[in-house]
């Protein structure tokens, strides 16, 4: 708050901030970036939520440029702060509208798992269409998608169906594990024929993982099959 009451009264006093241009548009760059981290970084979402979102609009308007490093703690701020998956993607659409391109390979990496840890409820998770979307914004950037980004999601569906034990309707908790068991089998075929991607034991141990949790041991033994077949099994997927 200091901070920023600070960078406000030398906006007023000096305009400019320099004589010089390009030093002056320099240091709004860095005091920009520097405050919208402060912000996204704070655990008091609802207070900075909007001033982190004025001034990224302000700097839009200045024409000053963010960091990779702004662009991503500015993305996740609007993710955390917004009330459904949908509204998580557009947030992260607008902040690209600001300034397309600007993402690198730890950008997506850090969006993709705050886009998958987001809960707006007991019993939502992700919806694989949305995170596949921005995969492909990633890959347009020349950015390869690795087992990683599988993995990434996998661990949520997992979560996922841990949360819906809980639920003592036995109708509506088939519902919620007949749904989270036809998203990992939707991740499962992508990654089937994903040519791009070589999956690695952790990543398999993950999707076997993720069938377990959601009771469908069938799955579990055709990926365990693979992964003893090929002998690339590890204690992990001993363990499973």
């Amino acid at each position: 708050d200091k901070a920023l009451s600070i960078f406000r009264d030398l906006q007023k006093a000096t305009p400019n901030l320099d004589s010089d241009t390009t030093k002056a548009h320099s240091a709004d760059t860095a005091i920009y970036n520097t405050l919208l981290r402060a912000f996204a970084s704070s655990s008091m979402t609802s207070k900075y939520f909007p001033i982190a979102l004025s001034l990224l609009r302000e700097m839009t308007t200045r024409g000053v440029s963010m960091d990779p490093m702004t662009a991503t703690s500015i993305t996740i701020l609007l993710i955390r702060s917004s009330r459904s998956y949908s509204e998580a993607l557009r947030a992260y659409r607008y902040v690209q509208s600001c300034q397309p391109n600007i993402l690198d390979t730890n950008s997506y990496a850090a969006i993709l798992n705050a886009y998958c840890s987001a809960t707006f409820d007991d019993h939502s998770y992700p919806a694989a269409h949305g995170y596949f979307e921005i995969m492909r914004d990633m890959e347009s950037r020349g950015i390869p998608r690795s087992a990683k980004v599988y993995t990434i999601l996998l661990g949520r569906y997992a979560a996922a169906a841990d949360r819906i034990r809980t639920i003592k309707d036995g109708s509506e908790r088939e519902r919620l594990r007949k749904a989270i068991e036809t998203s990992i089998r939707v991740l499962h075929d992508h990654l089937t024929v994903d040519a791009s991607v070589t999956p690695d034991a952790p990543l398999y141990n993950q999707l076997m993982d993720a069938y377990n949790r959601v009771g469908s041991f069938e799955k579990v033994l055709t990926v365990w099959n693979l992964l003893s077949s090929t002998g690339r099994h590890t204690n992990a997927s001993v363990s499973i």
